[in-house]
């Protein structure tokens, strides 16, 4: 998909419209090396009927040997055009 490949160096949440379904894809960027990555831990409707999805954007551990290469995270997510998303960020806790 051009569109993936378009968005993905960029950290952000990108939405596109097809037909009858909408993708979304959060993105965490250009990062240095292989330890990082996008998850979806959550998703659930509030009282609204709105889908809340909650997210991560993960890092290496301290010490963590990781592969150097620049690498580009991202995760991909449809959904039905009719839903309203709601994006909420989960910050990582390091010990």
């Amino acid at each position: 998909m051009q569109w993936v490949e378009k968005n993905k160096k960029n950290e952000g949440i990108y939405k596109r419209e097809e037909q009858d379904k909408t993708i979304y894809m959060i993105a965490a960027g250009e990062k240095p090396n292989m330890g990082y990555a996008v998850s979806v831990n959550k998703t659930y409707k509030d009282n609204k009927g709105n889908v809340v999805i909650e997210y991560e954007m993960k890092q290496p551990g301290l010490g963590e040997r990781v592969m150097q290469a620049f690498s580009y995270p991202y995760v991909l997510f449809f959904m039905d055009n009719q839903e309203t998303a709601i994006f909420k960020e989960q910050k990582s806790i390091k010990e």
